[in-house]
């Protein structure tokens, strides 16, 4: 493929030919863009031109790309994310106004919101932000939240949103030594399936942990003295002594720290999950959503891996 001597792509019509791609015709880039069917022809036809080269294949049933079209319409998707980068960048240089609103689990509204949301406040004045903390399931979009942060073990089911995967939390086995002094300390994971356990998780699944040490992995069935969806209830009891806990380490690492609790069964890790920003896709996410988000991607790390000694 060779341009025509003095001719040039226009990176309108570059835009214009992305479109007729991604709704596979022009009635259907017409009808999604605005643009009469007959100016998209028109442009993609003087593309062509300036090109020396057919772009789509035609016929009265449908369109395909040629070789040269996928190859202009690739760097046109390039071009045109660095534009909307670029767009981006000089928005960020005036001050941010407007309303935030997150949601996110109770644990991760605690631990990690609470720390890093003053910084934020203070670097944009003009910023209100309201955090819903729940553990229900939250329709991101439906419900009008500009961000959400999640933990989860599987892959999200929100395949609309845009996500950001910032890191993986580590989980620590832990137990009061008031509960040791009398109850032992587990030498091995099948100890646990004896232990006084407070599970974390839905009371109608049967509980299990799976830990992970060398190459081998052991899931243990266990029989809970007390199981909640409520990480709260489980460190309170923890500390009180009632039996052995799992819980995300951010939780956990003041009283790792102080002694009030002391992690198990070192060598072993339980299983992590993922911690990961939610937005609606580009186009309908806030300029204050993309830069809470660039804030808590480069923040939340800090927070999630306490780094106390020995923990």
């Amino acid at each position: 493929m060779r341009i025509k001597d003095g001719g040039h792509l226009d990176l309108n019509d570059m835009r214009l030919l992305m479109k007729v791609a991604d709704h596979g015709g022009f009635t259907a880039a017409s009808i999604a863009t605005g643009v009469p069917k007959s100016t998209l022809s028109q442009r993609v036809t003087a593309l062509e031109q300036a090109v020396g080269e057919a772009l789509l294949r035609r016929s009265s049933r449908s369109l395909s790309l040629t070789e040269a079209g996928a190859l202009v319409l690739r760097h046109a998707r390039r071009i045109d994310a660095a534009a909307i980068e670029a767009e981006d960048a000089l928005r960020g240089m005036e001050a941010a106004t407007g309303t935030l609103r997150i949601s996110s689990s109770v644990t991760l509204a605690q631990f990690a919101l609470a720390p890093l949301l003053p910084r934020f406040l203070a670097d944009h004045p003009g910023v209100s932000v309201r955090v819903e903390a729940t553990n229900r399931y939250v329709d991101l979009i439906g419900e009008g939240y500009d961000l959400g942060l999640r933990a989860h073990a599987a892959p999200l089911k929100d395949s609309a949103l845009t996500m950001r995967t910032v890191t993986t939390i580590p989980w620590t086995i832990a137990a009061s030594p008031d509960y040791l002094e009398i109850n032992g300390e587990p030498e091995r994971p099948d100890d646990l399936a004896r232990a006084s356990t407070l599970h974390f998780g839905p009371i109608d699944i049967e509980p299990r942990w799976t830990l992970a040490a060398q190459g081998q992995t052991i899931e243990v069935k266990l029989s809970p003295r007390l199981c909640s969806n409520d990480m709260a209830a489980l460190h309170i009891a923890a500390r009180a002594g009632a039996g052995v806990v799992a819980l995300p380490r951010y939780v956990l690492k003041a009283d790792l720290a102080s002694g009030a609790l002391r992690p198990l069964l070192p060598g072993w890790e339980m299983s992590q999950a993922a911690l990961s920003i939610l937005t609606p896709p580009r186009g309908q996410s806030s300029r204050v959503a993309k830069l809470f988000s660039d804030y808590l991607f480069g923040a939340l790390t800090s927070v999630i891996h306490p780094t106390e000694a020995g923990l």
